[in-house]
């Protein structure tokens, strides 16, 4: 079941919403774990400054884009435990989606269900051809996650200076796996 009111969307057991400022003191943690970091392409945890910048840039690409990154909150506790929805990227202009779980919240299934939902948003509502996802080769959670919401893999190939396993899925296959 996935419910979407105001661009902020409700599943069975998360509430995807939109980052608020106030949020940055939790995001920072989350973004600052160098166990979550590992897999960003510098590899290490950002520090207060950088997760500041990389709010701001998920609320100014949801302005400028009308989509983007969503804060991602289980039905029970408002508490923010991760991001995950569509980002531009402008250098290939593709739109990937994206993930981040605070390391309290692993092995739950949230990113799954946080990433199906965000499929749904892309392909239903946004009317995308073709959504793709990167991740580090040896991430096996997010290479998981990224094959349990029927995406293919195409190749390894560089973004942000560092090789990534790259999958796609067109809206075709996703009318055809998901909305039949």
């Amino acid at each position: 079941m996935i419910r979407i009111i105001n661009k902020e969307v409700t599943t069975k057991r998360l509430q995807l919403r939109h980052f608020r400022k106030e949020d940055i003191e939790v995001y920072a943690e989350i973004m600052g774990d160098n166990e979550i970091a590992r897999w960003f392409p510098k590899g290490i945890g950002y520090n207060r400054e950088e997760a500041e910048k990389s709010l701001d840039n998920i609320l100014s690409h949801w302005k400028k884009y009308g989509f983007g990154l969503w804060a991602i909150t289980t039905k029970e506790n408002p508490f923010l435990i991760g991001r995950c929805g569509l980002n531009y990227i402008p250098e290939t202009s593709e739109v990937e989606i994206d993930f981040v779980l605070a390391s309290r919240c692993w092995k739950k299934g949230y990113a799954t269900e946080a990433a199906k939902a965000s499929l749904y948003y892309g392909f239903k509502i946004l009317s995308l051809d073709r959504i793709i996802a990167l991740a580090k080769p040896e991430n096996s959670a997010s290479l998981r996650v990224i094959r349990k919401i029927g995406m293919h893999y195409i190749r390894n190939t560089e973004y942000w200076n560092i090789i990534c396993a790259k999958y796609e899925l067109l809206r075709t296959e996703y009318i055809k796996q998901f909305l039949v």
